[in-house]
């Protein structure tokens, strides 16, 4: 009426979990009395023998099991999870390191990028000089030769002027543009600027012509000494013509002090020929004209007149801006030669400083991805 169940069926020994399986008899305790007595070999533990069935499995030995019991059978289970061994590093090969990396550390360069290109302004000098001195030569011998007034009409005379001026012009140019190559920027204080350099010499050009343009439409009213508003006309008129001068000589004062040149230079070279003008002026007005024309001018004496009012302040201009344009590419240039000197020695330390360890190498799948 009852069916009988199915036997049960034991899976394999070497199916089993880990913590069921038999484990062999203990080497250095007794054996079971079912050991047979035949001859041991040494290391090889003998077997019990079974009876005519089958050989017959060994007793469990009692006590706690040698192989604790596991959660799972995973081959994970079984793989060490320390970490790796760590090769030994000597304290030589430490301290070089910590010292190499010390020294990259501790590296500072003077100079972070190379000595800009400067423009050559040397030649400069001289033809500024000789052409400041060509043109007060030709306006004494065009004096000498012509009649009066053939100064202010006579094309050689303005012609060399003209150059001497395009020659000073280029100069500034040339310089203010390497004086900003030289000296960057600051909160305050702008890059040097070749064109603003031309733009104030131009102002400064224009501005006697100006002058001499209101003098001359004021001439009858400053005839009459009661005229007050004419002279005040004319006192403001010439006090704006001396600032108009003033202006490219402080541009290339305040560029001069911010490169390193000393201001007296600078400051000569506007106030020496100004102060010689003011000289010949008075000299000419107070008495030398009288004494020179009570006989009439003859060309010699002419000449001379000339020679006191604008020879001599010519002569001082020429020789105060050959100093000033010397003292400011000098001063140029020995900033650039220590330019080059600290990047000459930048290299050479970079050069020197130990090759970068695998910590400072990139990354490979960085650049890969780069």
């Amino acid at each position: 009426m009852f069916e009988e169940p199915p036997p049960s069926v034991e899976p394999p020994l070497d199916q089993l979990p880990v913590d069921q399986q038999p484990l062999p008899p203990r080497l250095n305790g007794d054996v079971d009395s079912d050991v047979s007595s035949g001859p041991r070999l040494p290391g090889i533990p003998q077997l019990p023998m079974g009876g005519m069935d089958g050989p017959a499995m060994p007793s469990r030995p009692t006590g706690p099991p040698l192989i604790p019991p596991l959660e799972t059978t995973s081959p994970i289970d079984f793989v060490d999870g320390g970490g790796h061994p760590v090769a030994a590093v000597s304290p030589l090969a430490m301290s070089a390191t910590s010292q190499t990396s010390d020294e990259a550390s501790d590296f500072a360069p003077l100079r972070s990028d190379p000595p800009p290109v400067l423009v050559p302004t040397w030649w400069l000098r001289s033809a500024v000089l000789l052409s400041l001195l060509g043109a007060m030569g030709v306006t004494l011998w065009t004096e000498y030769q012509g009649v009066p007034g053939d100064v202010a009409t006579s094309t050689a005379v303005w012609g060399a002027h003209i150059l001497a001026g395009v020659l000073l012009v280029l100069w500034s140019f040339l310089a203010m543009g390497n004086a900003g190559r030289i000296v960057p920027p600051s909160r305050y204080q702008k890059r040097a600027s070749g064109s603003m350099a031309v733009v104030l010499w131009m102002v400064a050009a224009v501005a006697p012509f100006g002058a001499l343009a209101v003098a001359r439409r004021l001439e009858v009213r400053l005839n009459d000494s009661e005229d007050l508003a004419a002279v005040a006309i004319m006192v403001a008129t010439v006090f704006v013509a001396f600032l108009l001068l003033w202006l490219p000589f402080r541009y290339h004062m305040r560029q001069a002090s911010r490169v390193g040149a000393p201001r007296q230079a600078m400051l000569g070279w506007f106030f020496a020929p100004l102060l010689a003008g003011v000289f010949g002026l008075l000299a000419v007005s107070v008495g030398l004209g009288d004494l020179l024309a009570d006989d009439g001018l003859e060309p010699s004496e002419r000449l001379v007149q000339v020679g006191v009012a604008y020879a001599m302040p010519m002569f001082v201009f020429a020789l105060s801006t050959w100093r000033a344009i010397t003292v400011f590419d000098e001063v140029i240039d020995l900033r650039w030669r220590r330019w080059r000197t600290e990047w000459e020695q930048t290299l050479g330390a970079l050069a020197a400083q130990p090759a970068p360890g695998p910590e400072g190498s990139p990354d490979i799948d960085n650049l890969l991805d780069s």
